[in-house]
């Protein structure tokens, strides 16, 4: 009897191991130095997706030189690439009920000759599912941070174009939130990327060998985007954390 609930223990506990393992298709790898999770790793594609960070604040001209001079692989994203990146994160481009009450958001062109379009939908107000798979995309990288708009406004998320462009513009991927509204779209989106904060361009390339780094946990060698800013939320917390220990070595005194 005992060894029946044993062996019922140990196939229950396989199981379990075995389907989160089958879920487990993100992974983050480092690019630049040990523990910068700069790469992100889609073990279903076989791809590896740059950190959106790296190409923030890059004009659509810069980012084209950067890509035409790469030795690492890297290529812009079209829309079907991204949209199989964010089915592994269960976003689609349906309305999901169990983030909120969804609102179609349509814009209408300034040429009047041109329809207007779905753009993007508002979850108002979001729920905590919502909220959570914000926090899962920016494993993806920050692109729209605490900070980098209106004080009044502070979204938090992802938002990156791809290479796939509608009359001169180009085509965004987004989901992010404040702390009153959701907002998501998966290519609907449309605008001209010129180097703003918030702005940041979908990068992947095939998988390579994961790097290999030296003594100091540093490449050697030269990378196509060598700097990753800080983002606005991390360099709040290190303010923060900064300001704790002053007032705590106070406090000692």
């Amino acid at each position: 009897m005992r060894s029946l609930q044993l062996f019922k223990n140990i196939l229950i506990t396989t199981l379990l191991i075995s389907s989160w393992s089958s879920s487990a298709s993100i992974i983050q790898r480092d690019y630049i130095e040990k523990g910068d999770g700069g790469i992100t790793y889609d073990d279903v594609s076989g791809y590896e997706w740059l950190d959106l960070t790296y190409t923030r604040t890059l004009s659509f001209e810069k980012y084209q030189e950067v890509l035409a001079r790469t030795t690492e692989g890297w290529e812009f994203a079209d829309t079907q690439h991204v949209v199989d990146l964010f089915a592994q994160f269960t976003l689609t481009d349906e309305v999901n009920d169990e983030y909120g009450t969804a609102t179609p958001v349509h814009i209408t062109p300034k040429s009047v000759s041109d329809p207007s379009y779905l753009a993007y939908y508002y979850y108002s107000p979001q729920t905590s599912a919502f909220n959570d798979l914000v926090e899962d995309l920016t494993i993806l990288g920050e692109t729209l941070s605490i900070g980098t708009q209106k004080d009044d406004v502070k979204f938090y998320g992802v938002r990156g174009y791809v290479d796939t462009g509608i009359k001169g513009e180009t085509s965004q991927f987004m989901a992010y939130k404040n702390e009153r509204v959701g907002v998501a779209s998966l290519g609907d989106f449309r605008g001209k990327p010129i180097g703003n904060r918030y702005e940041s361009f979908f990068t992947y390339r095939l998988a390579q060998a994961e790097n290999n780094f030296d003594v100091l946990g540093i490449r050697a060698a030269n990378v196509d985007f060598p700097a990753i800013p800080v983002s606005e939320p991390a360099t709040f917390g290190m303010f923060s954390m900064m300001l704790s220990i002053l007032v705590f070595r106070r406090s000692k005194r």
